[in-house]
């Protein structure tokens, strides 16, 4: 006989598929202009953090550079407009 699943089996594997898609993330590379010192990169670090649709913040004030990881469902413009807001200056790269 060939492997056939149950129908439980069936149902926990569209469970965790639908789980899985909704949890799908990307990743968001910016330039963060006007960041001078490590209080800098932990202020963008703080705000953003505080975002339950983002997943994970890395902002460095040596290289100017921000990585956020967020639901994949977030647009660019608003990751961009939470930095923004803290005073800083952020562009997509």
């Amino acid at each position: 006989m060939g492997s056939q699943l149950t129908h439980t089996e069936n149902t926990i594997i569209k469970i965790t598929c639908e789980i899985a898609g909704d949890m799908a993330e990307i990743v968001h590379k910016l330039k963060i202009n006007g960041m001078t010192c490590g209080g800098c990169s932990k202020r963008v670090n703080t705000v953003l953090s505080e975002a339950s649709w983002i997943i994970d913040v890395d902002v460095s004030h040596e290289s100017g550079d921000g990585y956020v990881t967020t639901l994949s469902d977030v647009s660019v413009d608003r990751v961009i407009e939470m930095i923004n807001s803290t005073g800083y200056q952020a562009i997509e790269i």
